[in-house]
């Protein structure tokens, strides 16, 4: 892939570092509960419209809720919406019923139904928050081939997407979370700090294909009618050791 390839994502450290995403390709976006994640993927979605790009925006709050968030950054979602730029799909989450053989069947279902919703839709981006309920497998392998079908055939679609997963909290999820990282192009890893305002940490952007520029690490916060944006632009570093853990590495 060369730079024509890549377009703006609204995410700051990206396009400071990288230049942007790729077109037709997948990205993961990790952290905590509060960290900024939904705000970011809002940035990233509006990036698209304003571009005159569809982005199809799966979400498990009401598309109220959506506008109450993006106003926090005085962004009118209802106007987006409106003019169909972005199409919130509210997602909820069924129980799984005995017609299913295991879990891991009853999930993989699930998301195959994505794909169902993005072909009838044919947008040029697609933020999912958050995808962790619907990636609990048992067989990690089972979840690799599942994903990685998702995504490429999202990808051969012409899509750019970015997935939303919570931080792992134990062995097994961490196990989970390293297989959707190592079938992402790229991966966002927020870090969050204590405060009690507007969300703020380290954010850190890690290439798997392509971004010859490498990984890049830098504090963030999230101010009000800005949403996040890098604390001290002019210290960015590709040096700079963390604390946190990025699952990088494929199980």
């Amino acid at each position: 892939m060369n730079r024509l390839n890549i377009q703006p994502s609204g995410i700051p450290l990206i396009d400071e570092k990288w230049g942007g995403v790729y077109n037709n390709s997948s990205y993961l976006l990790i952290g905590p509960r509060k960290s900024g994640r939904s705000l970011l993927a809002l940035q990233y979605a509006i990036e698209c419209a304003k571009q005159k790009q569809v982005c199809l925006y799966f979400s498990s709050v009401r598309p109220k809720d959506l506008m109450i968030l993006a106003a926090s950054l005085d962004i009118d979602l209802e106007y987006y919406m409106g003019k169909n730029l972005i199409i919130v799909v509210k997602v909820a989450f069924p129980e799984a019923t005995n017609e299913y053989t295991s879990n891991d069947s009853y999930l993989a279902e699930f998301l195959g139904d994505i794909v169902k919703i993005v072909e009838e839709f044919k947008p040029k981006r697609i933020v999912f928050d958050e995808i962790t309920s619907l990636i609990g497998f048992n067989d990690t392998q089972f979840l690799r081939d599942t994903y990685q079908k998702l995504i490429e055939t999202i990808e051969d679609d012409g899509i750019t997407s970015l997935f939303i997963v919570r931080e792992p909290a134990s062995d097994s999820s961490e196990a989970i979370v390293s297989v959707l990282v190592s079938c992402s192009t790229g991966v966002i890893y927020l870090s969050k700090m204590e405060n009690e305002g507007f969300p703020q940490g380290e954010i850190t952007i890690i290439p798997n294909i392509g971004h010859n520029e490498g990984k890049f690490t830098a504090l963030y916060k999230v101010e009000g009618r800005e949403g996040l944006v890098l604390e001290f632009p002019g210290n960015v570093s590709s040096e700079t050791k963390t604390d946190s853990k990025i699952f990088s590495e494929p199980i």
